[in-house]
C-alpha cells in the first residue's frame, strides 16, 4: 500500500469521526431544543395553578435544571440554598448553584412567575459578586434573564 492510500484512508476515517461527533451534538441540540419547547408548552399551561415561588421553582425551574443536563437533586451537581453572604450580611442564600468541579459555574435566583424580574436584580448582583460564578441566571419560569460577569445578556 503506498503512503498516498494510507494517508487518503486516515484522512477519511477522521472525517467520518469528525462528522459522527457533529451529527451526535446536532442530535443533542435538537432534544434539547424539543425539550424547551414542551417545557415552555408546560408553563403556559400550568402557570395560572402555581401560586408561590416554591411552585414555581418545582414545576418549572428543576425540569430546566434537568433539561440543562444536571441532576437537580445532586447536591454534588446542584446545590440548593447555596450561601452567598456578602460582607456583614450573613444568610444570603440563592436558589441554586450548578457546580463543575466543586465550583459554582452558575447561581439561580428563582421568583414567582407573575414577578416582574427587573425588580429584584439587586438582589442577584449581591449574589453574584458573593460567589465565584461567572454567570447568574435571574428567572421566573417563563422568562430567562442571563448574566455574565460585566452584564446581562
Amino acid at each position: 500500500m503506498t503512503a498516498q492510500i494510507i494517508i487518503v484512508k486516515f484522512f477519511f476515517r477522521t472525517f467520518l469521526k469528525i462528522f459522527y461527533c457533529i451529527k451526535t451534538l446536532c442530535n443533542s441540540i435538537m432534544d434539547i431544543q424539543s425539550k424547551l419547547r414542551e417545557l415552555a408548552e408546560k408553563v403556559n399551561t400550568l402557570k395560572d395553578r402555581i401560586e408561590t415561588e416554591e411552585s414555581t421553582k418545582h414545576a418549572f425551574i428543576l425540569p430546566f435544571i434537568n433539561i440543562l443536563g444536571y441532576d437537580a437533586f445532586n447536591p454534588i451537581e446542584v446545590v440548593p440554598e447555596f450561601t452567598a453572604d456578602l460582607g456583614l450580611k450573613k444568610g444570603e442564600k440563592v436558589d441554586y448553584a450548578i457546580f463543575q468541579d466543586d465550583k459554582p459555574i452558575l447561581i439561580i435566583e428563582c421568583k414567582n412567575w407573575k414577578e416582574n424580574l427587573h425588580v429584584h436584580n439587586s438582589q442577584l448582583f449581591r449574589y453574584f459578586h458573593a460567589t465565584q460564578t461567572r454567570f447568574a441566571l435571574l428567572t421566573n419560569g417563563r422568562v430567562p434573564l442571563l448574566y455574565r460577569f460585566g452584564g446581562a445578556q
